[in-house]
């Protein structure tokens, strides 16, 4: 007798972000970032915005370090398994899904040097160490690929003074994070300029994925939810609104928003690329939506509904 097929797990949070005592389902397969890795060291392809982990990785020293540990391991498995010739070329096609151009790579006797072009949207101010996650891939790939342990700083950063990023990697140089930009009131400000630019730093779907990972597992998971949940709700009370949802919905890389009215109730559906819809960013972006969506304090119910696809629906209904 063929067994019955479970039904497929529902996870309602109110604006409050309740806690669910049953397990995460995860549709994404374990050799996912294997899969990332080799598709951002073959070729480049722009679909998500540049912005979200940018601001993420930058909000605290904590953060930031985490991001170039992040960064340190990718580019070691990077240049371990997809750098077969003993080249540069996985790791061009890596900085290019992250949304640079015209990468000049400099090796040196004491030190190497990689200038790529970025254009924010954002200038931040900082003249360096914005991009720490990439700081650490170089890190991680050249040290790999050389067997010298490298150290890379980010010298200069087009978010600040500089029109080209410059990544400067040296075995003697010291690591020195500097800190977050500001916490989560700089993170709000940033998203809400955000909502009115034209956003021309995109990186590739899978890049994306790969950058957030860290932030979709535990202990970090239930930290996120939390957070995202206090940014969501610091920004301006939004309706839900197709035009509204959509400028947002593109930081977290939707695939499409779609809004219903009947009668009073009002239900926008915001579904996620299959592959970046694990069930930890799925309740990270339910718990953005669930913040930035209150209004007067009434209750909403939002689903988090695994599609047949592997993506992720969020169902917000007011």
């Amino acid at each position: 007798m063929a067994a019955r097929k479970k039904p497929p797990i529902r996870k309602k949070i109110s604006a409050s972000i309740k806690k669910s005592a049953k397990p995460q389902q995860n549709f994404v397969p374990e050799d996912f970032e294997d899969f990332l890795m080799q598709r951002i060291s073959l070729h480049a392809t722009k679909r998500a915005d540049a912005l979200l982990a940018e601001l993420l990785y930058n909000l605290t020293p904590a953060t930031k370090s985490l991001g170039y540990a992040s960064g340190f391991g990718a580019g070691l498995v990077l240049s371990a398994k997809h750098n077969k010739f003993n080249t540069i070329h996985p790791l061009i096609n890596a900085l290019e899904n992250a949304g640079f151009h015209s990468i000049l790579y400099r090796p040196g006797r004491s030190a190497v040097v990689i200038d790529a072009h970025h254009n924010p949207d954002c200038k931040h101010g900082i003249d360096g160490e914005m991009h720490v996650f990439e700081a650490g891939m170089i890190a991680g790939y050249l040290s790999h690929a050389t067997g010298r342990r490298l150290n890379v700083h980010e010298k200069l950063c087009a978010h600040g003074k500089s029109s080209a990023c410059r990544f400067v990697g040296s075995e003697d140089q010291q690591l020195n994070h500097i800190e977050g930009f500001g916490g989560i009131e700089e993170m709000r400000r940033e998203m809400r300029n955000a909502m009115s630019k034209h956003r021309e730093a995109k990186v590739s779907g899978e890049y994306f994925s790969l950058q957030i990972i860290p932030f979709t597992k535990e202990p970090l998971r239930t930290e996120m939810v939390k957070l995202m949940h206090q940014v969501g709700k610091g920004l301006p009370s939004s309706k839900l609104s197709a035009e509204a949802l959509r400028s947002m919905a593109a930081l977290f890389d939707a695939r499409s928003v779609k809004v219903k009215k009947e009668g009073r109730t009002t239900t926008a559906r915001i579904e996620l690329h299959p592959e970046n819809s694990s069930g930890g960013y799925a309740d990270i972006v339910a718990a953005f939506f669930a913040g930035m969506v209150h209004k007067d304090g009434k209750r909403m119910v939002i689903d988090r509904k695994p599609g047949s696809d592997g993506s992720y629906t969020i169902e917000i209904t007011a």
